[in-house]
């Protein structure tokens, strides 16, 4: 994690504590924008994979296509346009590939950066606004090349599964975070390690998330019980 991701992650963390106060009603609506800085900074890749590993988890979307993916080639910066919304559409799915070095910005801010040696291909997708239609794509250098596959989808977040202690498991969605959450191990099996051992323990005064800062160490991981040890993920 860089110096300048952690500072954000403390600030949000002062934030979050120095507004305890306000009562429960407050920690309730800004929990889950916490946890999912959290879980972006902190947690790293393995949440992110299991995330990513399609409709087999509890929690994951259920993604139903409803328009052709339009495949564009495009040089420099560029609006895409995808035409009226079908019915049922709610997110915009990408596939984008670098062709050549750069930045692109994408218009909720996320970004890819590509060097002479690496151009990684990736998946995102954005939530769809109301009357949206069209997505701008922001590059640099103005010459950079890229490829981009992009079209309409219908996403259903599906339930949790409960353990036999009535435990929580699956991936982290817009409802927030399950008690276990999927992890790709070190070994490269996926399994589920419980979200206060990711994310915790929390500061609990200004004082303490001013000068708090992630610190690398190995959990364990669990099969879908939370009991039964499968592996171990890294954190921090």
């Amino acid at each position: 994690m860089t110096e300048s991701v952690a500072a954000a992650l403390r600030a949000e963390l002062v934030d979050h504590v120095s507004k305890t106060a306000t009562g429960k009603r407050f920690l309730r609506r800004r929990r889950y924008p916490l946890f999912a800085l959290l879980a972006a900074a902190l947690a790293g890749g393995g949440v992110a994979l299991a995330t990513q590993l399609g409709n087999h988890l509890p929690g994951s979307d259920q993604v139903t296509v409803v328009s052709t993916p339009i495949v564009i080639k495009g040089e420099g910066s560029k609006t895409v346009e995808l035409g009226k919304p079908p019915a049922g559409a709610n997110r915009i799915d990408y596939q984008f590939r670098c062709l050549t070095a750069g930045t692109f910005e994408f218009p909720d801010g996320a970004s890819a950066a590509c060097t002479s040696g690496y151009k990684p291909a990736m998946k995102y997708h954005l939530m769809l606004a109301p009357g949206e239609h069209a997505v701008r794509i922001m590059v640099t250098p103005a010459r950079a090349r890229w490829q981009l596959a992009i079209g309409y989808v219908q996403a259903v977040a599906t339930g949790w599964g409960t353990n036999a202690n009535g435990e929580t498991y699956g991936v982290q969605n817009s409802r927030g975070v399950p008690d276990l959450i999927a992890v790709l191990a070190t070994n490269g099996d996926v399994g589920y390690a419980y979200s206060k051992q990711i994310f915790g323990p929390f500061p609990t005064s200004p004082g303490q998330a001013a000068h708090w800062h992630p610190v690398q160490r190995l959990i364990p991981v669990y099969q879908a019980d939370g009991v039964t040890v499968i592996g171990q993920y890294r954190v921090g």
